[in-house]
């Protein structure tokens, strides 16, 4: 490029530059600022209790109580929406000005008049000042603002986002939210409808679970309840009706739906009645803490206020916590019974007055599912006969016995929780449907009245043989320097009887009296006995059908026999025979049997590897 083209260029933008500084003087604004100077001297707006808006000819004044609740004082008395009331507040005490010079707006109209949009600011009930918003300045996005006090009379100009977040309609600034709680803080609720159906729910303290009080008395699902408490709580006013006497009056006689609703820390309910109108899915709205005023909302969200009491409560079948109970009792038809007792050793399997350890590990996990299981549905409340389900003549019978705390009396005088014995009593019978192609399931908690239909996989979480509950263990753990002697063979040979020698930590052995020490192997005998010792786990007692596993014990592929010594130098032996499950296959359960007992398992193929090990030394000969 020449330099006689880059002359005119620089010439150019001397031009320019000139013409905006004349353009800006002719405005008549001299920008002293970057706007970052605080335009309201108001340091905190937590103090300010009071405001006075006046925008298109309309005066509305707003008062905060000592819960810091904004209300409308004027043009009516009403609640105001505090989240927008807490914005604007919030955009007057942070609002940044661009300061003008006085003789720049001598003889300019800047529209700040009584006309113009303005908040009247009062601090702990005395007045502090105002602030005005004018016309727009010319420059983009800005309009002319005022200040004035009783000391100051400031002009200034702002970003015009400050005057539209003051300028605010008068519905608007309503609370829109027909109830004003939050579900934390309601205690209870009363639903009702035109037919003289009600549904009530109440609870004691905040951190308590909701109870349906009415028309029956049971526990809610936390999900299902929150869901339903959010429907109400979150009913909102589409438009506000002042002046409605006639609405009232014409509407009003016939209310189709009213809810109750009172808070923790007021004893009395707010009532909020809803009323048909002559436009389809929206109803008017009539509520006692707003009086005077009539709202519109839409009716969609009024009938997702169900009275129907299953649409809430808790749908588990026994609620109760698998940890707390002491006791659980089995009767089941024809004649299956299981007795279970917790006590300081653990679960114990009570039969003749004698008890048998019990797997605690299966007995929680029973209870655990039983306390979760969920109904499908509830058939009848309040059922004076149990007979149209056939529960007067139940095939099953739970008993439980819990500790709870007293609901009457919590806490002793001490402060400690009140602990009683608590029971309850399950009955569960089966029987063929209409149709008769299949068997439906129906329960009650005895003295509730409440009758339920079960899953049809119900009856297989809860087992009625004794043996279904014995522990798995088939013998108790022991040292291994506490082994006197292991005898093991493979009928019908002859038995191989091993000694262990605590002091050498060695074994020896012999068969028919004859010392075979020498051709054991040491690591493999010491295997044996560690397995042992941990002690066998079955993997599940036989507790029915066990006529093919007595037939296959009776020729055992191997025994083992095991001598202990205790702390008293007293004896205790232990045999358990095994038997293939399939003498032509492979197996991957065998059956065992123990001390020559009537009670039959299964072992797993790993427990039979070890049992079953060569403790000779193959020596190729």
């Amino acid at each position: 490029m020449s330099t006689k083209y880059t002359y005119i260029l620089f010439l150019f933008a001397v031009v320019l530059f000139g013409y905006v500084i004349w353009d800006n003087k002719e405005r008549q604004i001299t920008v002293n600022s970057i706007g970052k100077l605080k335009a309201i001297p108001i340091s905190n707006a937590d103090a300010v209790n009071k405001l006075i808006l006046s925008t298109n000819g309309t005066k509305i004044v707003l008062a905060r109580n000592n819960d810091k609740i904004w209300k409308i004082t004027e043009p009516i008395q009403d609640r105001a929406d505090s989240n927008i009331v807490t914005k604007m507040l919030e955009t007057i005490t942070t609002l940044k000005k661009f300061e003008i010079k006085e003789d720049d707006t001598q003889g300019k109209d800047m529209g700040i008049d009584d006309a113009a949009v303005s908040l009247e600011i009062f601090q702990n009930n005395e007045y502090t000042g105002k602030v005005t918003f004018g016309d727009e300045t010319g420059l983009s996005g800005t309009v002319y603002a005022n200040w004035s006090s009783d000391k100051v009379n400031d002009s200034f100009f702002c970003w015009a986002d400050a005057r539209n977040e003051i300028d605010i309609s008068f519905d608007k600034l309503r609370d829109p939210q027909l109830v004003k709680s939050l579900i934390e803080e309601i205690q209870e609720i009363e639903v009702s409808d035109e037919t003289g159906s009600s549904l009530s729910v109440i609870r004691k303290s905040e951190k308590s679970d909701w109870i349906i009080d009415k028309p029956l008395n049971t526990g809610t699902d936390s999900k299902r309840i929150n869901e339903w408490l959010s429907n109400i709580v979150n009913l909102t006013s589409q438009n506000f009706i002042d002046n409605s006497e006639s609405i009232t009056a014409s509407y009003f006689n016939s209310i189709y739906k009213s809810i109750k609703v009172k808070r923790f820390d007021n004893d009395e309910f707010i009532i909020i009645d809803f009323a048909k109108s002559d436009i389809q899915n929206e109803s008017y709205v009539r509520v006692t803490d707003r009086p005077g005023i009539i709202f519109k909302t839409g009716s969609e969200a009024i009938k997702s206020i169900d009275l129907n009491p299953n649409t809430i409560r808790d749908k588990r079948l026994i609620p109760f916590n698998p940890k707390s109970v002491i006791a659980m009792n089995i009767e089941a038809k024809p004649d299956y019974k299981v007795n279970l007792l917790q006590d300081n050793n653990g679960w114990q399997i009570v039969e003749n007055s004698s008890k048998t350890k019990a797997d605690r590990q299966r007995i929680y996990k029973i209870l655990e599912s039983l306390s979760s299981e969920k109904v499908e549905e509830f058939v009848a409340d309040a059922a004076g006969n149990l007979e149209p389900w056939g529960l007067n003549q139940p095939t099953l019978k739970i008993s439980l016995k819990l500790i709870g705390i007293d609901p009457k009396k919590p806490k002793k005088d001490d402060g400690s929780p009140n602990l009683i014995d608590i029971s309850k009593e399950l009955l569960v019978k089966g029987q063929l449907s209409e149709n008769q192609d299949i068997v439906q399931y129906f329960a009650t908690i005895k003295g509730s009245g409440s009758v339920a239909r079960l899953s049809p996989a119900f009856p297989s979480i809860i087992p009625i043989r004794p043996l279904d509950y014995k522990e798995l263990y088939l013998w108790p753990p022991f040292n291994i320097s506490s082994v006197k002697k292991i005898i093991t063979t493979n009928p019908p040979q002859i038995p191989l009887e091993l000694n262990y020698e605590f002091e050498t930590n060695k074994w020896t052995a012999s068969i028919a009296e004859e010392n075979v020490s020498q051709k054991i192997d040491q690591t493999q005998t010491l295997t044996l006995a560690q397995q042992l010792s941990l002690p066998v786990r079955a993997t599940q007692w036989l507790s029915k059908n066990t006529g093919d596993a007595e037939i296959e014990l009776l020729k055992p592929i191997r025994r083992v026999e095991f001598i202990l010594i205790d702390s008293n130098n007293t004896e205790i032996k232990y045999k358990i025979e095994i038997a293939p499950v399939n003498r032509d296959g492979n197996n991957l359960l065998y059956y065992a049997r123990i001390n020559d007992s009537k009670e039959i398992c299964f072992i797993d193929k790993e427990n039979f590897d070890v049992l079953n090990s060569q403790i000779i030394k193959d020596t190729g000969e």
